[in-house]
């Protein structure tokens, strides 16, 4: 039988050698490791409404470019508007002046006929002013005669029986004198007082053509100036 080595130990002793093991205990959860997880749910949370917060921002972004392109799009049709407008009032003036054109207007006065009156209103050996129509109507025993009141000298208008000459037309400018039927009688005026176109109508209306005037190259009167009533 051999001896046992030196060094050697038999089971026995290697488990009284042994130091006792500890029981183990499970790990428990310290108060910092809570803390973290706290940290994190909140960044979680966080990183979950930047998304929200960005759609957010680009629904606004979106809603202040339909706002300018609503703008735009009313000036444009503002000026649109106000460009139609502008030729609609320009055609319809134009549309105005060509029927004024064409429409015929009722014209009085000088150059037109004229009323006189009606031969009942006239006596013989009258002479009767008429301002409208730039002319005197003198009744005499061979007619009427419408003479024109301005002096054939030099275009003065010649008064019926001024002051101091009762009895004659007496142009103040040059002396030019004439009768009652415009025959001259002195004076620089080279003829007789001019004559308009005068009609007597039915029912004794006298009318009288201001836009014919006519001149007669003599002294006396044309005699073709008198109408019979």
């Amino acid at each position: 039988m051999s001896e046992p080595r030196q060094g050697d130990q038999s089971p026995d002793e290697e488990q009284k050698q042994q130091p006792p093991q500890q029981p183990r205990q499970e790990k428990q959860d310290s108060p910092s490791s809570g803390q973290g997880d706290k940290a994190a749910s909140k960044g979680a949370a966080a990183a979950a409404t930047q998304p929200k917060k960005a759609a957010g921002g680009d629904a606004g972004a979106e809603n202040s470019g339909n706002g300018a392109d609503e703008r735009r799009m009313s000036r444009r049709t503002l000026l649109r508007s106000a460009m139609w407008g502008s030729f609609g009032l320009f055609f319809l003036e134009a549309a105005g002046a060509s029927l004024a054109m064409f429409w015929p207007r009722k014209l009085t006065g000088f150059g037109t006929k004229i009323n006189a009156g009606n031969v009942k209103d006239f006596k013989v050996g009258s002479v009767t002013k008429i301002s409208e129509g730039q002319f005197y109507i003198v009744h005499l025993e061979k007619g009427f005669i419408a003479l024109w009141w301005v002096c054939p000298h030099l275009g003065c208008t010649v008064p019926w029986a001024p002051p101091g000459d009762p009895t004659h037309f007496h142009c103040p400018c040059h002396g030019s004198t004439y009768l009652k039927d415009g025959t001259k009688i002195a004076g620089p005026a080279p003829r007789a007082m001019d004559w308009m176109t005068l009609d007597i109508q039915d029912d004794g209306t006298i009318m009288v053509d201001t836009g014919e005037i006519h001149q007669h190259h003599g002294l006396k009167q044309d005699p073709k100036a008198f109408v019979k009533a």
